[in-house]
């Protein structure tokens, strides 16, 4: 039973890892032609309207989705289909209800959120502009909410493969209205660039609308059973909801205010050191968006894993097997770590081929990126132990964490900036270090208190961390050395698309090489699957 229980954490989750690393994939891909359509001025609006967009998201989802899935696995444990469909009628209620709110507020206030953004900058994007493309994304909140509850109901039942390739059909509907409608709006039309970025951000409406559509006729025949079922309006269900979903509300909406507050302390310490309006904006959208998009992308593995965490987790942890439990605790670090570092450290190294073969050239984009990426390592490791703390519910520890890491990296932005200011550095270093002070803080907290619980301990870890850490460390210094050979002197998008996928190609041989001799693959997955992998390989040479 524990092999089949640890297969299934591991299997979910590259099912969702997979499904969500396409996502992102294409989520990144798809911005060459977007930017070249919209340019630098369009880009900013973009990035402004998506920040403002994710707050108000987690708001009127108000974690309810993730809580879902906690909620229908504790239910599904213990067979109570009852307080099961109970639990998801009145979340449905509540959804509703901040949903519409949420969007009024979006399209009255829209103005006044625009210009809290921008405070008194001078130059670049005026709030009216702002508060148009602030409007059209406020649609979508109407339609996501629902998707996400939707999939959070089936990530508690472990149906992980319906809700991953929901996902899949979201984003590729979302990317098609993307760059039809702007082109067709900019390019045809002739509209201003900030109605073509509005038309561009209502394929988000129209995405989610599409997978929602999906998913409930794939769970079609279960759609009786809910609407027959009767709805017990018993305080005890409605406390649960409202004690799970708060926790993933806070972590939700101080995630998304990492970037919001980096963007509105860029903005004004940027400018109050003499960058301009222009720049200024630049930097802010590269951090919060458009070099953001490779953070999201190392993010995907983190949030794989976390949608098979939840339910897993919460199973063992409900029928008290902690052995289990912190089995996948650290298999979650473990996958987690394998990939990101090394990962992040080679999008770092070869920052300049990557930036110039997805935008436009420049030196300004990949200097912001070197250092911005590196936000991600510490972003999972956040996401996975916070993940952790509010599936065993430690919600005090939850809130602890979350509020006084954000805290620390909103005091630290400006203060760090003029002291890489100081040193001769690139200012905008210091939003992307302060916010690695924040995770940090955020983690350390959550691991203090895990630390104290019986049965939990992080050793192996800690070991295979070690080991992944030398086998990057190898793999960078071949690269290094390889560029000083090969120099990166290109200014095409193919050739630095070329140059950037030849290098990541020999730096993933040889990480890939390293960690096999290390075994450290086989630590990772165990020897059932591990052996299998290799038979099959073995099989295939034979023949």
């Amino acid at each position: 039973m524990k092999k089949k229980k640890k297969n299934n954490f591991l299997e979910g989750s590259i099912i969702a890892t997979t499904a969500i690393l396409i996502t992102k994939f294409l989520g990144v891909i798809y911005v060459i032609p977007f930017y070249a359509i919209i340019g630098q001025s369009g880009a900013t609006l973009y990035s402004y309207a998506y920040a403002v967009y994710m707050v108000f998201l987690n708001i009127s989802s108000a974690g309810i989705p993730s809580a879902m899935s906690k909620i229908v696995s504790e239910y599904d444990a213990m067979g109570k289909k009852k307080e099961e469909y109970s639990a998801l009628k009145l979340s449905v209620l509540i959804v509703s209800v901040l949903s519409i709110t949420s969007f009024l507020l979006l399209m009255i206030f829209s103005k006044y959120i625009a210009r809290l953004i921008i405070g008194n900058k001078i130059g670049g994007n005026n709030p009216r502009e702002i508060s148009l493309v602030i409007r059209a994304i406020a649609t979508s909140i109407l339609v996501i909410p629902f998707l996400s509850i939707s999939k959070g109901y089936l990530q508690g039942h472990k149906r992980i493969n319906v809700s991953s390739f929901a996902e899949i059909i979201e984003q590729l509907v979302r990317i098609f209205v993307v760059l039809i409608g702007s082109f067709v709006g900019i390019k045809i039309l002739g509209l201003d660039v900030s109605f073509g970025v509005s038309i561009a951000l209502l394929g988000s409406f129209v995405g989610g609308l599409i997978a929602f559509l999906f998913i409930l006729k794939k769970i079609g025949p279960g759609l009786k059973d809910f609407k027959d079922a009767k709805v017990d309006k018993s305080l005890d269900i409605v406390k649960k909801i409202i004690r799970y979903s708060l926790p993933f509300i806070v972590i939700s909406i101080t995630s998304t205010l990492f970037n919001v507050v980096d963007m509105m302390l860029l903005l004004r310490g940027l400018g109050s050191l003499g960058y301009s309006g222009v720049d200024s904006e630049f930097v802010a959208s590269v951090i919060t968006t458009w070099g953001d998009k490779f953070n999201v992308l190392i993010n995907s593995f983190a949030v794989g894993i976390i949608i098979s965490l939840i339910p897993n987790l919460v199973s063992s942890y409900t029928l008290n097997k902690m052995k289990e439990a912190n089995d996948i605790m650290n298999k979650a670090f473990q996958m987690v770590i394998y990939v990101s570092i090394p990962l992040v450290l080679v999008i770092s190294l070869l920052s300049m081929p990557l930036w110039n073969a997805f935008y436009s050239t420049n030196s300004l984009g990949p200097n912001i990126l070197r250092v911005s990426i590196l936000t991600s390592v510490f972003c999972n490791i956040y996401l996975i132990y916070i993940q952790i703390a509010s599936s065993l519910s430690e919600y005090r520890t939850v809130y602890k964490a979350v509020v006084f890491g954000l805290c620390l990296n909103g005091l630290c932005d400006i203060p760090l900036m003029y002291l890489c200011n100081y040193l001769h550095l690139p200012a905008y270093y210091g939003a992307s270090i302060s916010t690695i002070c924040g995770y940090l803080l955020s983690s350390f907290i959550v691991y203090r208190k895990l630390k104290k619980i019986d049965g939990i301990n992080f050793k192996e870890t800690i070991k295979l961390g070690l080991k992944v850490i030398l086998a990057t460390i190898v793999m960078l210094l071949s690269l290094f050395i390889l560029g000083k050979v090969f120099v990166y002197n290109g200014t095409t998008k193919l050739y630095s698309m070329i140059y950037f996928g030849v290098f990541a190609a020999i730096g993933g041989a040889i990480y890939l090489f390293l960690t096999i001799k290390m075994n450290i693959l086989y630590e990772l997955f165990g020897k059932d699957i591990w052996e299998k992998l290799t038979n099959k390989f073995r099989l295939k040479k034979k023949a």
